[in-house]
């Protein structure tokens, strides 16, 4: 997803599995030092066909932060 800006539109990131696996979970990493009380997770979701894993996030901090997705993924 990369940089967060302060007070901006609700931003969307989505990280998908490797073949032949599907997503069973999901996350994100906010950086040191970033007010974690000012981030809103609107959605944490998987795709329907469970290949991916999306954020709805936005970031209402006082400076522009970075915000590292991750999908969590099992299968063959």
């Amino acid at each position: 997803m990369g940089v967060l800006n302060p007070i901006a539109a609700y931003n969307s990131a989505t990280v998908g599995c490797p073949a032949g696996s599907i997503a069973i979970g999901g996350g994100w990493y906010l950086e040191a030092g970033a007010e974690a009380d000012q981030l809103h997770v609107a959605r944490s979701y998987p795709s329907a066909t469970l290949s991916s894993w999306s954020l709805r996030i936005r970031y209402t901090g006082a400076a522009a932060v970075s915000l590292t997705p991750y999908a969590i993924c099992a299968g063959a």
